[in-house]
């Protein structure tokens, strides 16, 4: 456990920039979600390859038929497979976007942490008088 000196520290070193805190996070939780997007996507793509020739996109999308125009539309299996595979790279750049955002967040909220501490650390040493110093 952290002494409660050093939380406080944290706290009131990030206080200021809990913008950047939430965009951190944020940021993270959702490339988490499209990595978790893209598995689903590989395994429903190569559950596709198995069985008849052709699928209804009602057979496909399940629950979800409703969103599609056309739910008796068919569609053969290497399509889907090849549509679901592309969505698959679609949702992983976007993981790669999100990530790239919750990396540079990162970084902006450690500049900002560390100089304050810099400051703050620099601030109370100039103020010591000489006599406590030596």
């Amino acid at each position: 456990m952290m002494p409660y000196f050093f939380r406080a520290l944290i706290w009131d070193l990030m206080r200021p920039s809990w913008g950047w805190a939430a965009a951190t996070l944020g940021a993270n939780l959702i490339a988490a979600v499209c990595e978790g997007g893209t598995i689903a996507f590989l395994v429903v793509a190569f559950h596709m390859l198995s069985g008849s020739s052709e699928l209804t996109i009602a057979q496909i999308s399940g629950s979800w038929a409703w969103l599609w125009p056309g739910p008796d539309m068919r569609i053969s299996r290497e399509a889907a497979f090849v549509a679901l595979v592309t969505l698959a790279v679609l949702v992983q750049l976007l993981r790669s976007g999100f990530q790239f955002l919750g990396v540079l967040a990162t970084a902006r909220l450690q500049v900002r942490v560390q100089c304050r501490l810099h400051n703050r650390l620099f601030g109370h040493l100039m103020h010591l008088s000489f006599p406590t110093v030596s």
